[in-house]
């Protein structure tokens, strides 16, 4: 499915690709996006942030029609009935025993960024119609993935946010999953929602539940925290925007 939009400016248009220069593009804005926006340390000679994930996945695409160019990307890893947690980019970071059902159809969601000209919510949006409308055409039952918090303003910022979302979209106890490296414990002060990564605020609006403490994410330079949606829980009232 590929779906346009028209902003008040810019001609947009989003779709499920695998396609050659497309990919080379979307590779590319992943590693400009996360080298500049967390400072993390990606090993490349190309200047592409690739990994052995991207091989057997799907890849979403936002491309500004204006100037041909990749703007916003997604990563879906579907499995349906998973056999192994391995088969999740997540489980390099987090024990996802407790979460992962044999009988049941999972997507995890990855790589998500958009160039900084154009976060407008234009692009997310485009995204997140691509990934609702998958779930709700293949009769996917989880949606898993992480959302980023930078760490380049300190640790006590991201403790801040945990602390935030812990109290107000904590999963219930049977659905959490412990990080392999956690935070170190500092002081910290208290946030409000305003302050939660837009990424992460996207997540919730959705209906996506935290499942636990946030993985310590040293290379990238960000702690990633692990957000799961049960179908059943997908806020329609908001995806309502997005699908078509």
């Amino acid at each position: 499915m590929q779906a346009a939009l028209s902003t008040a400016t810019v001609p947009l248009s989003g779709y499920f690709t695998q396609d050659t220069t497309d990919l080379e593009q979307a590779f590319a804005l992943r590693y400009q996006v996360f080298t500049e926006a967390f400072g993390a340390e990606i090993e490349s000679i190309d200047g592409l942030d690739q990994d052995e994930f991207d091989n057997n996945c799907l890849h979403i695409v936002v491309k500004d029609l204006a100037s041909e160019r990749v703007i916003a990307y997604s990563r879906v890893i579907a499995h349906q009935f998973p056999k192994s947690n391995r088969e999740f980019y997540s489980a390099g970071e987090f024990q996802l025993d407790s979460i992962i059902d044999q009988t049941k159809r999972y997507i995890e969601i990855g790589r998500t960024c958009i160039h900084p000209d154009y976060r407008n919510g234009a692009a997310i949006a485009m995204l997140w119609g691509q990934i609702g409308q998958y779930m709700l055409d293949n009769d996917i039952d989880y949606l898993m993935g992480c959302a980023s918090i930078d760490l380049r303003p300190g640790i006590a910022k991201a403790l801040a946010v945990m602390n935030y979302v812990r109290q107000h979209h904590l999963s219930d106890a049977q659905m959490r999953v412990e990080p392999k490296k956690t935070l170190p414990q500092v002081e910290f002060e208290r946030c409000n929602k305003s302050d939660l990564p837009p990424l992460l605020k996207a997540y919730l609006r959705m209906g996506c539940e935290v499942c636990g403490e946030a993985f310590w994410d040293q290379s990238f330079n960000c702690a990633d925290v692990f957000l799961l949606l049960d179908r059943n829980k997908l806020n329609m009232r908001y995806m309502k925007h997005f699908l078509r």
